[in-house]
């Protein structure tokens, strides 16, 4: 772990599937001091509040919330409301009040089969509109309003294991063979405006993340341990490949304010901090692989297009190191990041070089 980084490793005895900051306002640069969790893999899961401060202490948990199938995807809406996708297939809207949860709209079965109902696999939150996409295939777009799905899309012939919004109508998903599919969704077609495969392998897709200033540039992780930076305005090839993890990437985020660090989670067990023009000292160094591709005249606002290929290397930190249990979910706020997998125990790192 880098020099001068801080970690608390708490024992939560639940196996954690995802983890998300409570936002904060877009003009302070105070970090975040709660978060919430999601589990999965037990005979009665649960959603739980925590509370952190960076003093050396534990997080503590203001609340728990019973939640009987898995907890696939927390994604918030705003400063006060996230969103709680289900193995069961069920999007739950829950707002803070006070130090409690409380449970609000929610929208049953979105994905059903002959067979029953399939899973959400992940959410997208854009202002105040959701899009679910779930193991059936299909894409559902829900807004914070209104009890009736506003559209139903039959993305895919296979399981979609990711969605990430790149403008309010501009969304990508990612499926279980390796695609990276766009589509419009003011368009009266079904069909996706481009589609690429994001791995020669046609391993799954399995993490995406959209720059936080640059729409057009977002990032990909499949289940080869690869992470691909794409430009979706030539969506054809990735514009750089990385390489680090051994196995599955499981999260992948940009932070908020400098976007030139790019943080991965994967289910080798370890967490990784790229960096881009920055002077943070290399944890481990990872081969840094270009598809010959020039990148626009108009990106050299973005480090992310334009990554010296001569040096053939990319700094990378090691935040959390390999092991034997996957890291399920990771998310950054200011200079501090929250992660959690399999091996029951949430990681607080405090004090993060961006």
């Amino acid at each position: 772990m880098s020099e001068g980084i801080r970690r608390i490793n708490t024992f939560v005895s639940t196996k954690i599937s995802c983890v998300r900051w409570r936002p904060t306002p877009q003009d302070t640069l105070t970090p975040s001091s709660q978060f919430v969790s999601g589990s999965w893999d037990d005979e009665e899961n649960c959603l739980q509040l925590w509370q952190w401060s960076d003093s050396g202490d534990d997080p503590r948990c203001l609340h728990r919330l019973p939640c009987r199938p898995d907890v696939n995807c927390l994604s918030y809406v705003s400063l006060d409301v996230f969103a709680a996708a289900t193995s069961d297939g069920d999007v739950t809207l829950y707002r803070h009040v006070s130090e409690r949860l409380e449970p609000g709209r929610r929208w049953d079965r979105l994905h059903p089969t002959k067979r029953g109902a399939a899973p959400c696999t992940w959410l997208s939150a854009f202002e105040q509109e959701l899009v679910s996409v779930g193991d059936d295939g299909r894409m559902v777009v829900l807004n914070m309003h209104s009890q009736k799905p506003g559209r139903v899309i039959a993305a895919d012939t296979c399981s979609v294991y990711r969605v990430q919004h790149v403008t309010h109508s501009h969304v990508v998903t990612a499926n279980m063979r390796g695609q990276l599919k766009s589509w419009d969704l003011r368009a009266d077609s079904d069909e996706p405006t481009s589609s690429v495969m994001a791995s020669q392998q046609q391993c799954a897709v399995t993490a995406l993340a959209r720059h936080p200033t640059q729409y057009h540039v977002l990032a990909s992780g499949d289940g080869d341990g690869v992470i691909c930076i794409w430009d979706m305005r030539q969506p054809r090839f990735p514009v750089t490949e990385l390489k680090s993890h051994a196995d599955e990437v499981s999260d992948l985020l940009f932070h908020r304010l400098c976007p030139d660090s790019l943080f991965s989670a994967a289910h080798d067990g370890s967490v990784c901090q790229w960096n881009i023009g920055t002077t943070a000292s290399s944890g481990l160094s990872a081969r840094l692989h270009t598809s010959g591709r020039e990148p626009p005249a108009d990106a050299a606002q973005t480090s992310w297009l334009t990554l010296d290929a001569s040096k053939r290397y990319l700094d990378v930190l090691s935040l959390l190191p390999a092991g034997p249990l996957p890291v399920n979910s990771l998310d950054v706020s200011e200079d501090r990041l929250v992660c959690g997998g399999d091996n029951e125990v949430i990681h607080c790192v405090s004090q993060l070089t961006v």
